[in-house]
């Protein structure tokens, strides 16, 4: 787990760059590209407790527990009182729990020094807005959500500092990713402390005009890994901030992840965290998944609790590994009306060179995390990475899993999208279905997901490629997904800042993509993606001759590219008629570069036919037909 800080050298020619680049940007739902064998493989399962552990990933598998009477009581009791908003009442209920449950209560530590944290909290007078730039410096990584509860959206970013030390950013657009506003802002570290690549994830809180941004990130200090938990209150500009602070000083905490159940319970929400655990140990390390909640997050300061694993807590413990070796894991939130009860639920990644690591594993919890409900091992054939997990949230089942997957007959060569879908909450079997957000001959780097609050199976994914790329995909239903969409205007999505998927609380194009240039220089947004066109140039190699492609696929429906060079400057004109001669749609119409070009065309407003596109430059014309089926 090597971290390097030299990339961001780049990052200053790039924002200079970047500072010249109109960023208006041009997007337009494109085509896949069915290049390979599309498959959805039959899941495999097995769960791992009691005698049926066959996976030599874990060395010791979390008890699965039923609550008794009395306890299943307390519970039903706690979730009444939350929900009708008698905050006095769910705290003593929820202190009973905690005393039954083992659970350790970690109060706000006001001096961090010794994790790298200065001040713990501050004061931030909010500045800045941008049109499509949401920041313009070098960043490791950024996050984006939206609240069923506002029309807000958030997002933030950790931002590189060479002269002393990193700090974390949070922002919010009131029209919905347009424009941005800097509210918070947290620049308190012990100097040398370097925040990492693609650890850090947020979580608003709304409850009436109470505004409250949750953020974890991953960092470094004294050549050890730590989390910080902090608190931005939107309104007031008040933060506070603390470590995950149940490990000792020799344990490493990263790529942590956070949800809340803000959706269903309002002014009583909890806050739920995880984070992957690294313990060094004689010829490798100890891997694990931890846990911990804050139950009050409204108050000025906060609480962690951390439920005690020797007491059967909920979370999943690891094997001894390599020192390289990676946990990827998320959490997420539901509440199931079969049984009353909300669940909590995790899905991990061991990232490995044989085939005992390339498998999904999961874990639930439905009494606040005082045990584990149960687990189950979702198998998988092929090394996995960057697994991302999200639920509908409120009184519904509908979740996503999305993870990269390298492609059968190319380990080394190409990764796809790979996703699980459920539509019964992912606690049985068979509950999980298989399918893909991305399975071209492109080589997928990242990928990220967003449920739609409350809205039934409804979730935006976000993925980029090889080559600097990035899309946006909506499903249409149960592993099924709709065109992608390209949202970036020059090279994103590697390295640092990848793509991030948001959406629009609107009724019309809710498209939201969050991104950063690959040497993480800016934070823009792509908002309304189907609404523009996208021109890409496809390499920096200036071709010999003009062409004119035909377009890939054909016949298509709605969504084909056209493809075409032009060996010198010139102006160009791309135009689609009708069979009777008459212009329906013109894709191009600028002054353009020598280089090879893709343009994406939508044709979802057309009627089933055949279309002609023509091509006018400076030296030549051409024209070929395509066909719409609908």
């Amino acid at each position: 787990m090597k971290h390097s800080t030299s990339i961001h050298t780049k990052s200053v020619f790039f924002k200079a760059a970047a500072a010249f680049i109109l960023i208006f940007i041009l997007n337009l739902t494109v085509s896949f590209s069915q290049d390979k064998e599309h498959l959805n493989d039959v899941n495999g399962y097995f769960y791992s407790s009691g005698n049926e552990v066959n996976n030599t990933v874990l060395t010791q598998v979390p008890n699965t527990h039923e609550p008794d009477a009395d306890k299943q009581t307390l519970l039903n009791e706690l979730c009444t009182a939350r929900l009708n908003g008698n905050t006095a009442r769910a705290n003593e209920l929820q202190s009973r729990l905690d005393q039954e449950s083992g659970t350790i209560n970690i109060p706000f530590i006001e001096d961090a020094t010794s994790y790298g944290i200065e001040h713990t909290h501050s004061q931030f007078n909010s500045t800045g807005d941008g049109i499509s730039v949401i920041a313009s410096n070098a960043y490791w990584a950024i996050a984006t959500q939206t609240s069923n509860r506002s029309n807000c959206i958030f997002a933030a970013v950790s931002e590189y500092v060479s002269a002393t030390s990193d700090q974390i950013k949070i922002y919010v657009s009131y029209n919905n990713g347009v424009s941005w506003v800097q509210k918070g802002q947290f620049s308190s570290f012990s100097p040398g402390v370097r925040l990492y690549n693609e650890e850090l994830d947020i979580e608003p809180l709304i409850n009436g005009s109470d505004t409250l941004v949750y953020c974890v990130a991953g960092y470094t200090y004294n050549n050890n890994r730590y989390t910080l938990i902090s608190k931005f209150n939107i309104g007031t500009g008040a933060e506070y901030s603390q470590p995950f602070s149940l490990s000792s000083s020799t344990t490493k905490n990263y790529n942590p992840r956070i949800t809340s159940d803000n959706t269903y319970f309002g002014s009583n929400a909890y806050i739920y965290i995880t984070v992957a655990n690294d313990s060094a140990v004689s010829g490798g390390h100890n891997i694990k998944q931890r846990f911990c909640m804050i139950t009050s997050p409204f108050l000025s300061t906060f609480t962690q609790s951390h439920r005690n694993p020797s007491s059967g807590g909920f979370y999943w413990i690891g094997t001894s590994t390599s020192s390289s070796a990676y946990l990827y894991q998320d959490i997420g939130y539901y509440h199931n009306p079969g049984d009353d009860k909300d669940y909590i639920y995790t899905a991990c990644i061991f990232p490995g060179t044989t085939s005992a690591y390339y498998n999904i594993y999961t874990a639930w919890t439905k009494d606040y995390a005082a045990t584990n409900a149960g687990n189950l091992v979702i198998t998988e054939t092929n090394p996995t990475s960057r697994i991302k997990l999200a639920f509908n949230g409120g009184t519904n089942l509908y979740g996503t899993m999305t993870y990269l997957r390298s492609y059968t007959s190319n380990l080394l060569g190409d990764q796809d999208v790979r996703c699980q879908n459920t539509v019964t909450g992912g606690t049985t079997t068979p509950s999980w279905v298989s399918s893909y957000a991305e399975y071209t001959s492109d080589t997928a780097t990242s990928c990220d997901i967003q449920a739609v609050k409350l809205a039934s199976n409804k979730f935006k994914f976000a993925y980029s490629i090889k080559g600097g790329k990035c899309y946006y995909v909506s499903n249409t239903g149960a592993s099924s997904y709709g065109g992608r969409q390209l949202v970036n205007n020059f090279p994103a999505g590697e390295g640092f800042g990848r793509v991030r998927a948001g959406y629009r609380v609107t009724n019309s194009d809710s498209c939201l993509a969050v991104w950063s240039g690959n040497t993480g220089g800016g934070m823009y947004s792509t908002y309304g993606c189907s609404d523009y066109t996208a021109i890409v140039n496809n390499n920096t190699e200036v071709p010999t001759a003009y062409t004119l492609k035909q377009n890939y696929p054909n016949p298509f429906n709605p969504v084909t590219n056209i493809k075409f060079s032009i060996p010198q400057a010139s102006f160009v004109k791309l135009t689609v008629y009708d069979i009777t001669g008459r212009e329906v749609a013109k894709l191009v119409n600028e002054n353009m570069t020598a280089g090879s070009y893709t343009v994406d065309f939508n044709a979802s407003d057309l009627a089933t036919g055949v279309y002609l596109y023509r091509i006018d430059t400076d030296g030549f014309t051409d024209v070929k037909k395509m066909m719409l089926v609908k």
